[in-house]
C-alpha cells in the first residue's frame, strides 16, 4: 500500500517522492542568512558549484522570482520561487535540468539558534525518470550525492556569511562580495 512509505519518501499529488535533507549550523543571525538566500540572483555568491546565477524575473525575491544556476561543469538548472515564509523558509521548483528527474523541489528552512547562529536545512524532494530503475538510482545514489552537495553548500554559506567573501569553485574563498 502506498501509505506505508518510509519517512524518506512522501506523497505529492499521488506520486512517491524521494526526499533528502541536511542541516548545518551557520554562524550568522537569521536575518543575515535570510538576506543571503532570498536574493535569488545571488546564489553564486555562496554556492560552491554555481559559477553564475542570472536573474530571469523582474523581481529579485519573493514568489515568482526566477534564476538560472549555471554550474562550473557547464550544466544548468532553472529555479523558481514557489513558496516563501518571510524570514523562515524558501521553496524553489527546479526545471530545465539535465539530471534524471521528472520533477524536483528544494526548500531552505531557517531556525534561529541564537542572535548570531542559525540552523539552515536544505530539503529536496524529487521524482526520478526511468521507472523502478530510476527510483532505485534516486534513492541509493542520487540521494547520497545530494546530501554531500548540501553539506558543501551549507559550509560555503557559512563561510560567505562569516567572511563576506564570494565562494568560488569547490568552496574556495574569493574576494569580498
Amino acid at each position: 500500500m502506498v501509505s506505508q512509505l518510509t519517512n524518506d519518501r512522501s506523497l505529492t499529488k499521488g506520486k512517491a517522492m524521494i526526499n533528502v535533507e541536511k542541516t548545518v549550523l551557520v554562524n550568522a543571525g537569521i536575518a543575515q542568512v535570510w538576506d543571503i538566500i532570498s536574493d535569488v540572483g545571488s546564489v553564486y555568491k555562496y554556492h560552491p558549484l554555481v559559477n553564475k546565477s542570472p536573474q530571469l524575473s523582474k523581481n529579485a525575491s519573493g514568489i515568482g522570482s526566477k534564476r538560472r544556476c549555471e554550474f562550473y561543469d557547464g550544466s544548468s538548472v532553472v529555479e523558481e520561487v514557489v513558496g516563501q515564509k518571510e524570514g523562515e523558509e524558501l521553496t524553489v521548483k527546479l526545471s530545465e535540468f539535465s539530471l534524471p528527474f521528472k520533477s524536483a523541489e528544494a526548500t531552505m528552512r531557517l531556525d534561529k539558534v541564537s542572535d548570531k547562529s542559525t540552523n539552515v536545512t536544505i530539503r529536496m524532494s524529487y521524482k526520478m525518470k526511468y521507472g523502478i530503475f530510476g527510483t532505485i538510482l534516486g534513492y541509493f545514489v542520487i540521494r547520497s550525492v545530494m546530501k554531500k552537495v548540501f553539506t558543501k553548500v551549507l559550509k560555503s554559506m557559512n563561510d560567505h556569511a562569516t567572511t563576506g567573501r564570494l565562494i568560488g569553485k569547490d568552496g574556495i574563498l574569493l574576494q569580498a562580495a
